[in-house]
């Protein structure tokens, strides 16, 4: 995540998410933290294939996270079709939810 909160992440050019996003790049995305007390987020935005010019600012923000492998970013510059490439989630709209709070406070909503 950046600090405009873009969520970054890789995967392979012929996966079936990634191929849709080739023709729709609007997104949603559901995350459960605690299935128990419904605490979790939704997200809506776009994403898209991180552009050849971005590769290596992408390729840092994930590597804060996960670790630098300089081999990742060999990968997703190499430009072969059967390899993995960065990805990004640009946010438009979150929706949080605890369970935890009282009724009323329970949903909190945000445009990005």
């Amino acid at each position: 995540v950046d600090n405009d909160f873009n969520l970054y992440w890789m995967s392979l050019r012929n996966r079936r998410h990634s191929k849709e996003l080739e023709n729709n790049q609007h997104v949603a995305i559901s995350v459960v933290v605690d299935t128990a007390n419904k605490i979790g987020m939704q997200l809506t935005g776009t994403a898209h294939e991180v552009p050849e010019d971005s590769l290596s600012d992408a390729h840092k923000i994930y590597s804060e996270r996960y670790g630098d492998k300089a081999e990742r970013l060999a990968e997703a510059q190499s430009g072969d079709a059967a390899v993995r490439r960065y990805y990004i989630f640009k946010p438009e709209y979150i929706v949080l939810f605890d369970g935890r709070e009282p009724l009323e406070n329970q949903r909190q909503e945000y445009q990005v």
